[in-house]
């Protein structure tokens, strides 16, 4: 910035001042994208975090239900009749 001479004090002094408050402006704006910057970058790695869980669970729960699905030919309950045949009684 210039200052044409005679210098005026006042003038000086509002030019001064209003170079150091854009630099201090700056300087903060520096330093706010950089704040900036690391959480994104803190909320991209929540977000693929949370991405893994997410195909962790929907592949296990596809296990369970899948298990769920395949007939348990050699299972037997506490009475001794199996999944899907009935019990024949001791009685004709």
């Amino acid at each position: 910035d210039f200052v044409s001479k005679p210098f005026e004090l006042a003038e000086v002094l509002v030019r001064v001042h209003n170079m150091l408050e854009v630099r201090l402006l700056h300087e903060e704006s520096k330093e706010y994208g950089k704040a900036l910057e690391q959480k994104v970058m803190e909320v991209e790695a929540s977000y693929e975090l949370i991405s893994r869980q997410s195909d962790e669970n929907k592949r296990l729960y596809d296990e369970v239900v899948a298990e769920l699905r395949i007939p348990m030919k050699s299972a037997t309950y506490s009475d001794g009749s199996r999944p899907g045949i009935p019990m024949k009684s001791a009685t004709p």
